[in-house]
């Protein structure tokens, strides 16, 4: 095993008590070349189920662990383990670059790294850079034998306050799949170009790349478009404007988009030509993300290409696979391209009196499987996965509905925006599923018709969707216990009544879920809580035909917000506010 990777095992028990026997994981080093493992902090599992996940980088490279896995029930205890060497990543390598400093998109860069010592033979070698600031590494390269050297231009680095720094970065893996890493920092600075000079330099790029890719060069190819998107950056700063950032024309917009466009086709021939794997899933969808991260500047053709390729890009990692698991970094670009896209979708449509959500629509549908992809991977009962962005969240987790003590059971599953589901320790065999995984998606873009209803969002709207081991979506009907949830509301008045009002307590928002069959929100089984909640708050049981509710209560909450009854055509969830 790697210790840079996370580590899944799996346990059987047979058993003829009629209760399920009590489990219980251990881990010890054998030894003593690794301190005690706290696998309770090291595990992103519970210790007492038949599936032990122990986190990436808990473990000590070189050493020697015993797993254990102790089953016991009325007739007597049993115990199974297992030895598991940890590998040792290369060693001893360095990097050295020629020159030191340059600038972005200009000077040409070469890199050579040496010195690596492995056991496991061959090693393979990536190059990466990361400019000062940035969240992300930038991959340069595939992992391949014989990139001890490589040859490149490179971006600005960041602004003057960080330096204008690149750190570059080679990748070092050994045949069983153990990393390694070394860098070198440079300096890069920016070219001064004005408005119309940076147009043509865009332009260059985009010339060379296209020459670049017919000749086969998609590494290089890619590097270049990353170049353009860089350069085409809203916050690019026009040294005519006195350093200030640009003020850029409607003309010079319009050859943005052009521009983007352009790039954007190079991305869709370079991903069509490389094989699918986690690292080049994570190049293309960074690269895409960095081309559309300018909603103002993208026009529909660009838009419809980068939907079409980050639901390409979904599909590469749908199957589970080490070669082409969906990483967190691919999976955050992804999701802020389509937010990015979504956006842009929304203001051409406003622009053209057409339906605005629409788009938000699409990207919904791709973030799903996005969704589907991340659950893939996922073991039962490991920790939730989360991605956020600007107008879109999604967090996936999955479960053994046959262990109520199951952390998505035993508490509310809380998504980045807010949003909170709680699942019913009963809801597995009331859906007839054993292992059972989520999605909780809010989008803070209106995605339904626009003339589906005058009322305006006060909240993101929020969707819960169910699953089966196969990915499959489940119907939750007829349940004994509900399924609850709240979404917290944004910029509206507070819900309790003012001190000393006499007034009746009259939400200023309502809690609506958006009927897919009959194309309009509906309030049936909704309500709001005030902020705080009453602790005896009543609330409406009534399903809209007069009838008392027999699926579940809803408990009052003390942080406000809006409670829905979980509805057999339940699709979205929504707070809007009336217009009066």
């Amino acid at each position: 095993v790697n210790a840079d990777a996370k580590l899944t095992l799996s346990g059987t028990v047979d058993s003829d008590d009629l209760e399920s026997p009590a489990l219980e994981w251990d881990a010890r080093p054998e030894g003593g070349e690794a301190a005690p493992l706290d696998l309770g902090a090291a595990a992103s599992t519970p210790l007492s189920g038949l599936t032990l996940v122990v986190r990436a980088d808990s473990l000590v490279p070189g050493a020697v662990y015993l797993f254990r896995l102790a089953a016991s029930d009325r007739n007597g205890e049993a115990a199974a383990a297992l030895r598991l060497e940890v590998n040792q990543p290369p060693l001893g390598g360095s990097v050295l670059a020629e020159p030191n400093e340059g600038l972005a998109l200009n000077t040409t860069f070469a890199f050579v790294t040496s010195d690596w010592t492995d056991e496991d033979l061959p090693l393979w070698y990536s190059w990466r850079y990361q400019v000062a600031g940035a969240e992300r590494e930038v991959s340069l390269t595939e992992m391949t034998v014989s990139n001890t050297e490589y040859t490149t231009v490179l971006p600005v680095g960041g602004v003057e306050t960080e330096g204008f720094v690149v750190r570059v970065i080679v990748v070092v893996q050994d045949a069983l799949g153990a990393q390694a890493s070394a860098e070198q920092g440079l300096i890069v600075r920016a070219l001064e170009l004005g408005g119309a000079e940076r147009t043509r330099f865009v332009d260059d790029l985009l010339a060379q790349s296209e020459a670049l890719l017919q000749n086969g060069n998609t590494e290089a190819t890619t590097t270049l478009v990353n170049g353009v998107s860089a350069t085409l950056a809203p916050a690019a700063v026009d040294p005519a404007a006195g350093g200030g950032e640009a003020e850029v024309g409607e003309e010079e917009i319009e050859k943005r988009k052009e521009q983007r466009g352009a790039a954007m086709n190079m991305v869709l021939d370079v991903t069509s030509s490389i094989a699918p794997s986690t690292a080049n899933v994570a190049w293309m969808a960074e690269t895409a993300q960095g081309l559309v991260a300018a909603p103002a500047e993208l026009d529909p053709d660009t838009l419809d290409r980068g939907m079409a390729l980050f639901a390409s890009l979904v599909d590469d990692t749908a199957e589970p696979s080490t070669d082409s698991a969906i990483s967190p970094e691919a999976a955050t670009a992804m999701c802020m391209g389509l937010s990015s896209l979504s956006q842009a979708g929304g203001l051409l449509a406003s622009a053209a009196g057409e339906d605005s959500g629409a788009r938000a629509r699409e990207a919904l549908r791709v973030l799903e499987l996005l969704g589907l992809s991340m659950l893939s991977n996922m073991a039962d009962g490991e920790e939730p996965q989360e991605v956020a962005s600007e107008t879109l969240t999604l967090l996936v987790s999955r479960a053994d509905t046959r262990d109520p003590s199951m952390a998505m059971f035993a508490e509310p599953v809380i998504g980045p925006g807010g949003s909170a589901v709680s699942l019913p320790a009963s809801l597995g065999g009331a859906l007839g599923v054993e292992s059972l995984a989520l999605q909780l998606v809010t989008c803070t873009i209106e995605p339904h018709p626009s003339n589906s209803s005058n009322a305006s969002l006060s909240a993101g709207v929020t969707s819960i969707s169910l699953f089966d081991a196969a990915g499959g979506k489940l119907q939750a009907q007829r349940l004994h216990e509900a399924i609850n949830f709240s979404i917290p509301l944004t910029d509206t008045p507070p819900l309790d009544a003012e001190a000393g009002s006499d007034a009746p307590l009259v939400p200023p928002a309502q809690c609506a879920f958006w009927d897919q069959d009959r194309s309009r929100y509906f309030t049936e089984g909704c309500a709001a809580l005030p902020n705080p909640a009453p602790p005896e708050l009543p609330l409406p049981m009534t399903n809209g035909l007069s009838q008392p509710m027999t699926n579940g209560l809803l408990q009052p909450v003390t942080n406000g917000g809006l409670r829905r009854i979980n509805k057999p055509r339940l699709v979205h969830n929504a707070a809007r506010i009336p217009t009066m």
